[in-house]
């Protein structure tokens, strides 16, 4: 869902590179043999983080809402 809706999201240059970091990180964990589960949590949150600093939009919130539910928030 993050990756279909990013273009919406009218990030900063920062805050793009952060968010497609994290993700692109937590999808080498989940291909990977042995997926760090202490790494995708940290990724996770920093992705929610980055979310939830973008003021007023709807789609964000939403996302950092459904991304607190696989972290049990």
């Amino acid at each position: 869902k993050i990756r279909e809706n990013v273009r919406q999201l009218n990030l900063s240059g920062p805050e793009q590179t952060a968010l497609a970091s994290d993700l692109a990180t937590i999808e080498i964990q989940l291909n990977s043999g042995k997926p760090k589960s202490t790494i995708i949590r940290e990724c996770w949150i920093s992705a929610r983080t980055v979310l939830e600093g973008i003021v007023g939009s709807l789609i964000a919130t939403g996302l950092a809402l459904e991304i607190g539910k696989h972290l049990g928030h």
